[in-house]
This record gives structure tokens, sequence and C-alpha cells, in this order.
């Protein structure tokens, strides 16, 4: 793990293999939802890096990362699930119009369905 400063604010994180960010990210997310993570904006996974924006301290969170002993992801910790608003994930939370909170859908989605492409979220998920 490689870690970069990115302006003032942001700190971006390099793993040495693709299988790595999926584990580190799952990390990062359960951390954030223990509240052991410092306080972070935007947590964005590509794919061999983390952008971790809106930072107060990126260099003593780059201290605190190489520390870190993150464990790979499991097929079952891996495994995704619908939420109620049709997106699927391990944390996420409602939010209006999201197009699939809900009665009314957004017009993104409506339109989206309407031109035949479909959105990951309205992919079927296997094992659920």
């Amino acid at each position: 793990m490689r870690t970069l400063p990115v302006g003032e604010r942001a700190l971006l994180v390099e793993l040495d293999a693709d299988g790595e960010v999926g584990a580190f990210h799952a990390e990062l997310l359960l951390r954030r939802a223990a509240g052991t993570l410092p306080k972070v904006r935007e947590i964005v996974p590509a794919a061999r890096t983390v952008l971790l924006d809106g930072l107060d301290d990126p260099r003593a969170l780059a201290v605190e990362l190489a520390r870190w002993t993150v464990p790979p992801l499991t097929a079952e910790a891996g495994r995704r699930r619908r939420s109620g608003c049709g997106t699927t994930g391990p944390i996420w939370r409602r939010s209006p119009g999201c197009g699939g909170c809900g009665p009314r859908r957004s017009r993104r989605s409506s339109a989206a369905s309407s031109s035949g492409w479909r959105s990951a979220a309205s992919l079927p998920v296997s094992g659920t």
C-alpha cells in the first residue's frame, strides 16, 4: 500500500493488487460505520486505488493506514444485498429520488427504463 497526498484535504491510496481494493474499501466502510475512521467526506474506489477526500488531517491518516491489517474479502463478506431503494451494497441507506424509493421515481431512472438501458441497481442479485 502506498499513500499519496492529493491537495490539502485528500489522500490517494494505491494498493498492490487488484483484489485488494474491494477488501480495503469494505474495511473503510466498516470503520466509518463504527465511528473509528476519521471524518472523511468521500470514499471513491477505483481499479487499484481508493481516494479519500475531505479529510481534516491526511498525513495522520496516512500514518494510521500503514498500521492497518486488512483481511481479504470472503465469498460471504463480498455478497451484496438489495436494499429497499433498489441500490445494492453493504451499508447503503435510502435516499430520496434514488430511482427506487417510494411511489415517485426520479426522471433519470424513468428515462433510463424507457430507453431500454438498465442501471446496475435493476439487475438481479444472486444469492438473495
